[in-house]
């Protein structure tokens, strides 16, 4: 299943609603994807998961003490945003965590280099993030010998669909299971140049 595991809403700095979001997913080819607003749950608390055979993962965007975390499969928000004390937490809560966009610009917080001394999974490529920072994070995954994720980071409905990662699984149960096993392929696609300036200009 092609899953998209970086999405915003309008419940952070996203522009379209959870639900323009999924249909846009939806129409983009996506079975699949991850709310994950900064720092707040509230995109999918109350919204049905399971769309007419849609799959809607809850997340999180959260700014830790070292940089930005992706968390699927969350409950509610982590008691923490100190990442020694999270990573502790989502070992006991069956939660797959990836260090987001690791090399990225300063203003979007990126962890760099340490995240492959403390995850198992790297987003390497984000549609949000220039195309030589990406290509370098897949080099480091490469030679760290870990996973890595291709993740859209949209923030309204048109960055959905070029970016994702196949995933086993027909139930988000499968999903996640598969996911923390890395059982997980990310799409091979580099942001091009122009659309990354289109991006933060449109």
């Amino acid at each position: 299943m092609r899953v998209d595991l970086h999405v915003h809403t309008n419940f952070s700095d996203g522009k379209n609603s959870p639900v323009e979001m999924i249909a846009g997913a939806k129409r983009a080819g996506l079975g699949a994807i991850a709310i994950t607003d900064h720092n707040t749950v509230e995109g999918w608390k109350n919204l049905n998961l399971r769309p007419n055979g849609f799959i809607v993962l809850p997340g999180t965007e959260l700014s830790t003490d070292k940089g930005h975390v992706i968390l699927v499969g969350i409950k509610d928000m982590p008691p923490t945003k100190i990442l020694e004390e999270l990573l502790d937490w989502v070992k006991d809560n069956n939660v797959f965590a990836a260090a987001a966009h690791v090399y990225d610009l300063p203003f979007r917080n990126p962890m760099g280099d340490y995240a492959f001394e403390v995850f198992k999974v790297i987003e390497a490529m984000n549609g949000q993030t220039p195309r030589h920072m990406c290509k370098r994070a897949i080099s480091a995954a490469v030679k760290n010998n870990i996973k890595y994720l291709c993740n859209s980071d949209a923030h309204k409905v048109q960055h959905l669909g070029t970016y994702y990662n196949n995933v086993p699984g027909e139930t988000a149960e499968e999903l996640m299971d598969n996911l923390l096993k890395g059982n997980f392929e990310p799409l091979l696609k580099l942001p091009h140049s122009f659309d990354f300036v289109s991006k933060r200009i449109f």
